[in-house]
């Protein structure tokens, strides 16, 4: 744990970075670019090129088959996954390569991150577009290298897509002189549930609720005509009497599947429940499963061993968010 709560610090504080798993899908032809549309949850058509982002591939009744990143450049279509997606692609007729042996997305954030991506971009960095993508000028690497706004943690973030045989001389000459640590899955996913991000092993260990009861139906365009699941997906978060809740306690011995209580009264379960690795909030952070009119920060539940208090999110104040704050005079800039 203890590991952890110092990649945690690097994570936020300085400079941390892991690659993107899962499998990486190249659609060639741009006439396609109209079939994946209907595949991804956001919208592919109206992007700039050049331009990336997330959302999910649903199955027809509005589960969930695999998260998506999404990279449109101008000569292709580049989509990753962490659950294989290609009897979709293929039910759609959507031509595409395999190409998870040939290159490969590299994640990195932290405080420090915009420092080290200022290094191959020769504009100022905070000047390229949050899900915004450029060619990346990297001495001693000669194939292409993309550099994308992007991240998970609310820190400043951006990706690196890169041909796999660099990847070496990427982490050797780069971040490693950099000082930036190698991040597990464990500080990946407590730091992506403190902003909200969509988490795969919360989606999979709780496959009978639907993203909106998980609260990630942020993640889904209902204003989109149509994708996969939408009608099934729609549904589910108009007729949900159930919503998440994030929430801290002290209490050492809670569990997930623990029963919550308002004034004596059953109202739902704990539905995650991780050891804080954030000093300065010591203790447990989860999230609990209740019905949404109790779905309000601030509010104390009971348990049958111990009590916890509800929070809005983020569960965090990033820590790049002071240097936001300071510029815009008082108030987060958008």
């Amino acid at each position: 744990m203890t590991n952890n709560m110092e990649k945690y610090s690097d994570y936020r504080h300085k400079l941390g970075y892991y690659t993107l798993p899962g499998i990486m899908y190249e659609i060639p032809n741009p006439n396609d670019l109209e079939k994946l549309d209907k595949l991804i949850s956001k919208d592919q058509l109206y992007n700039d090129t050049n331009s990336c982002g997330f959302g999910f591939i649903l199955n027809e009744d509005g589960s969930v088959k695999s998260d998506v990143n999404y990279y449109k450049f101008q000569d292709r279509q580049l989509i990753s996954c962490t659950y294989d997606v290609s009897e979709n692609l293929d039910k759609l007729g959507i031509a595409y390569n395999l190409i998870s042996d040939k290159e490969v997305i590299v994640q990195v954030e932290g405080y420090a991150s915009s420092k080290f991506a200022s290094m191959f971009y020769e504009y100022d960095i905070m000047a390229l577009q949050f899900t915004h993508m450029v060619t990346a000028s990297i001495p001693d690497i000669d194939g292409p290298v993309y550099m994308a706004r992007m991240g998970y943690t609310g820190e400043y973030g951006f990706q690196f897509i890169l041909n796999k045989e660099d990847l070496l001389e990427f982490e050797t000459n780069y971040l490693q002189k950099a000082q930036a640590k190698a991040i597990n899955h464990d500080v990946i996913d407590y730091t992506s549930f403190e902003m909200l991000q969509p988490v795969n092993s919360i989606i999979q260990k709780n496959k009978q609720y639907s993203l909106s009861d998980l609260n990630y139906g942020w993640n889904l365009d209902f204003l989109k005509d149509d994708f996969q699941g939408k009608g099934a997906a729609k549904e589910q978060a108009l007729n949900s009497k159930v919503l998440s809740i994030g929430f801290r306690t002290t209490a050492d011995n809670l569990s997930v599947g623990d029963s919550i209580y308002f004034d004596k009264k059953c109202i739902g379960k704990i539905l995650v429940l991780f050891k804080s690795l954030d000093t300065d909030n010591p203790g447990f952070l989860g999230s609990a499963i209740v019905e949404k009119k109790y779905a309000c920060s601030g509010i104390t539940f009971a348990t049958d061993k111990g009590a916890l208090k509800t929070i809005s999110a983020p569960y965090v104040v990033p820590v790049s968010w002071s240097d936001r704050v300071e510029k815009s005079g008082g108030g987060i800039e958008s």
